[in-house]
């Protein structure tokens, strides 16, 4: 009797009874281990959702229709959609590998891509636009209609270009390893690239795509801004230059401002076919020639009307340079702002096209990309879209008033 029990202790799991129990072990501790993300992610989403409608709220109906600011507010929308689909990425972490549905694959991953690739589009535009602002001042400008046009045909350009999610994503079969001796590996499934191997020159064809596109938008910040800090810098020693210039001058001839530089030369933006190098030297000129001289002796008017009109043009021009450098300023602090939100979107990003473009096309269909650092890599940029709100807080007095302001009615 006991050699008969033993026998059958032994005899290997064969039944799909068996299989599927064994799946279902499986299965409960890839949830266990998930726990901690799926909770992670859950916090992260409410926080997006609860800081994307704020930004709305503020860019779209307590300030003035800038680009800036219509761009700021059309991002929050698509990061507010972002947030919400961080549950369908819990749904997924929740069921893992018993994720058979073909649509609901397919679906998933092309409202992920759609949505975040728009995003990066929207900053790439942000970026350009912020470029012409401080670097090309006489140019030719974004208005909010423009700005509006350029996010919409954004989105468009998006649905387009991920629509190949549709041809290179699947549920595939995954070896799972068991604690059974008998059956050390149960059949799964889970949604990610496709093993079909007609599709692998396809797949490969789309990753190369992906790293062209990345890295040609990683350039295009880099040049952006880049030149936006060049721009500052030379203006800023320009400023410098021009302040010590009219040390020698008789003090009746230092009342002009000569401060902000950079304040003078972004009001020739209404100027149009004249340089910003060509201003500043008009500027040079201006404050060290004629300008400065005494009235003509031949003139009618007395001194006590020239000194009234002189006090009166001098107050008009200080004034007038306080509200341009108050301009100029704001114009420096949105464009800081918007460095930030670029670079935490390049931080967020590179962990997912490492493992998505990397890891993930060469070790994909294998058991190692379920694990939690796998899954963390891919869900990393989610978490751009609640830094956004995050970001403008800091650099926004007014936002952050405004939060404060919600936060304490609530």
């Amino acid at each position: 009797m006991q050699d008969v029990s033993k026998e059958l202790i032994s005899t290997p799991f064969t039944s799909l009874s068996d299989q599927e129990t064994l799946l279902q072990e499986a299965h409960r501790r890839k949830i266990i281990e998930h726990v901690p993300l799926i909770v992670a992610l859950f916090i992260i989403a409410v926080t997006g959702i609860i800081g994307n409608i704020l930004t709305i709220s503020f860019y779209g109906y307590r300030v003035k229709r800038t680009p800036t600011f219509v761009m700021i507010k059309l991002l929050a929308i698509i990061d507010l959609i972002v947030c919400f689909l961080i549950f369908t990425t819990i749904a997924d972490l929740c069921i893992n590998i018993k994720f058979t549905s073909t649509i609901l694959c397919k679906w998933m991953y092309f409202l992920d891509h759609w949505f975040m690739h728009t995003s990066v589009m929207i900053l790439w535009i942000i970026s350009i636009h912020r470029y012409r602002r401080i670097c090309r001042p006489v140019g030719r400008q974004f208005t909010v209609k423009s700005a509006t046009v350029a996010v919409i045909l954004s989105t468009v350009f998006s649905i387009i270009y991920c629509s190949h999610i549709f041809i290179i994503y699947d549920p595939v079969k995954v070896n799972i390893s068991t604690s059974d001796v008998a059956i050390s590996e149960v059949i799964g499934h889970y949604c990610t690239n496709t093993d079909d191997p007609n599709l692998k020159d396809v797949l490969v064809t789309f990753h190369a795509i992906d790293v062209v596109s990345v890295s040609f938008c990683f350039i295009t910040f880099l040049f952006t801004y880049g030149n936006i800090w060049r721009t500052v810098r030379r203006h800023n020693r320009k400023a410098e230059t021009i302040q010590t210039a009219p040390s020698s001058l008789p003090p009746r001839q230092r009342t002009l401002p000569f401060k902000h530089i950079a304040i003078q030369i972004s009001n020739a933006s209404t100027k149009e076919h004249f340089s910003t190098d060509q201003f500043t030297s008009q500027l040079q000129s201006d404050y060290t020639t004629d300008s400065f001289s005494k009235p003509d002796t031949g003139s009618v008017e007395t001194p006590a009307t020239i000194e009234r009109g002189t006090l009166h043009t001098s107050t008009r021009k200080i004034k007038k340079s306080s509200q341009s450098s108050t301009r100029v300023t704001r114009e420096r602090k949105i464009t800081l702002m918007m460095f930030a939100v670029t670079v935490a979107l390049v931080i967020c990003f590179t962990p997912y096209f490492i493992a998505s473009v990397g890891i993930r096309a060469v070790s994909a269909t294998t058991e190692d990309e379920l694990n939690t650092g796998m899954e963390l890599a891919l869900s990393f940029p989610f978490l751009n879209s609640v830094i956004n709100p995050i970001i403008f807080c800091v650099f926004n007095s007014k936002y952050r008033g405004f939060v404060k302001k919600k936060i304490i009615r609530c």
